[in-house]
């Protein structure tokens, strides 16, 4: 274990002898201005130790450096996970991830408001089609001073009502139905659209003139057309969410009369879908990570990624260590803190926020009940717990959080003090709806309310963060009670 460092905030005999011959209130008042002054004083600051024989303000300060290692989560669900992921990158540390999202597509919602008189008919007149992609402000990429590539394929094997995994994938016609290329700016909504195969966009439009029996019965239409699978290219280093909603292909037509193009629409929305992640290790420090649930010291640097499973566990038994060394004290305020994180390109934002996790059967896997939440310090007024999340500080790079209750009741209760696994997303839901980050369950979180949807940072793009291990700590300062 690595050394701690102790020092104690100086008050002289006489600062204290001044305070006890004030009247009570301003005693009182200039006792909690002078801890508080020292408890934001640089920890390299705070010096000398009290008078012996006065040590009733002693307030005492620690830092204690952590260690961390990698773990591969199992295979998670990313069943109806709000974005068809496509694309990927290349990185020396994280190796090379390729994702590819597969939907079935549906007529039925963008088209309910049309007329039945409206509806192509046996003299409309196909004007154009074309495929529109919904890009979110979640995408990353080495660079964005190049086009981006997106192409849909026609599945040859239809999506069953079951959950799939990362793992999974499903044969798809290598020729692509529609393919595009196009200069995204980062941190931003985009849609852009490319032209739709005309073998397709003929066939789709006689049948809906012809009132085909697939336009009328969706069961039929997905025997007859099982969905798509959307790609980018890895070389061109780039992570695509695909937002389901608002995402298909788009036939503009006009009927006798018309004077301007309507629309039909054969969107992903309200549709089943589910994401392929592959992510190849191979010639990487992550390369000795095979097995899930199990620790793996990678060296110096750690980190985690989204849609790969990889996430950081923090080792807490230096804290440990130090507590059983403690009789009699309370803890003021308990800061962990790590960084600066390794600097990313401009394509790839930081996560905001990263929670802390606990596994009570120390699997590090996430499926309740087996994982807890380490919770932030309470609030005035705060009803129900609330998550204590690792906060980004942009200025510095560093994330940072008190974990002040959370310590004392480690202290005070004598429990097991386990590792932390760091993750981007917060799997906690209403009972009700039970949606957990490695859940066998499958929740539309799009019919959710924003207070019950969760946090899918993980699920929803391709970002990532890599840290010195040796920049992880906990800076504790505390208090002995006589």
């Amino acid at each position: 274990m690595r050394l701690t460092t102790v020092k104690k905030i100086k008050f002289t005999k006489v600062t204290l002898i001044s305070i006890l011959n004030l009247p009570a209130k301003w005693a009182a008042v200039l006792s909690i201005t002078i801890l508080l002054a020292s408890s934001c004083t640089d920890p390299s600051e705070i010096g000398l130790e009290l008078d012996p024989e006065n040590n009733q303000l002693g307030v005492f300060y620690t830092e204690i450096p952590l260690s961390a290692s990698m773990v591969l989560l199992d295979s998670f669900n990313t069943t109806n996970a709000n974005v068809l992921m496509a694309g990927g990158d290349i990185s020396p540390f994280f190796g090379t991830t390729e994702a590819i999202g597969f939907s079935r597509v549906n007529f039925v919602p963008y088209n309910r408001d049309i007329p039945a008189a409206a509806r192509p008919n046996a003299t409309s007149v196909l004007d154009s089609a074309r495929f529109q992609f919904t890009i979110t402000n979640q995408m990353t990429a080495n660079s964005f001073a190049e086009n981006k590539t997106l192409s849909v394929h026609r599945l040859l094997e239809p999506i069953q009502d079951i959950t799939y995994y990362n793992s999974d994938k499903l044969a798809y016609d290598e020729n692509p139905i529609a393919v595009g290329s196009y200069r995204l700016n980062a941190g931003r909504d985009t849609i852009v659209s490319a032209p739709l195969n005309e073998t397709i966009a003929n066939d789709f439009f006689n049948r809906l003139k012809s009132n085909d029996p697939i336009f009328r019965d969706l069961f039929a239409f997905r025997e007859y057309f099982p969905g798509i699978a959307i790609k980018g290219r890895v070389e061109e280093q780039a992570g695509l969410p695909v937002n389901v909603m608002n995402t298909g292909m788009v036939l503009y037509y006009r009927n006798e009369g018309d004077t301007v193009s309507r629309r039909f629409l054969i969107s992903t929305a309200e549709s089943r879908s589910f994401n392929h992640i592959n992510n190849n290790r191979t010639g990487t420090p992550l390369e000795i990570v095979q097995e899930p649930r199990t620790a793996y010291d990678v060296g110096n640097l750690v980190g985690l990624k989204a849609n790969t499973g990889l996430v950081m566990k923090i080792n807490t038994a230096p804290l440990q260590s130090f507590m059983d060394t403690l009789q009699n004290v309370v803890f003021n305020q308990v800061i962990l803190e790590m960084g600066p994180v390794e600097a990313l390109s401009e394509g790839f934002m930081p996560f905001d926020f990263l929670y802390m996790f606990y596994s009570i059967n120390n699997t590090g896997m996430f499926s309740n009940p087996d994982y807890r939440r380490v919770e932030r310090d309470p609030r005035q007024g705060q009803v129900n717990p609330e998550p204590a999340r690792l906060s980004y500080l942009e200025d510095t790079r560093l994330y940072r959080q008190s974990i002040t209750s959370y310590t004392n009741n480690l202290y005070r209760s004598g429990q097991e003090n386990y590792n932390l696994i760091i993750h981007p997303d917060d799997p906690d839901l209403p009972v009700e709806v039970n949606l957990n980050i490695s859940s066998v369950q499958t929740v539309d979180t799009r019919r959710l309310t924003s207070q019950q949807r969760p946090n899918l940072d993980y699920k929803e793009s391709l970002r990532q963060l890599i840290v010195d291990q040796n920049t992880i700590k906990l800076k504790l300062y505390y208090s002995k009670i006589k």
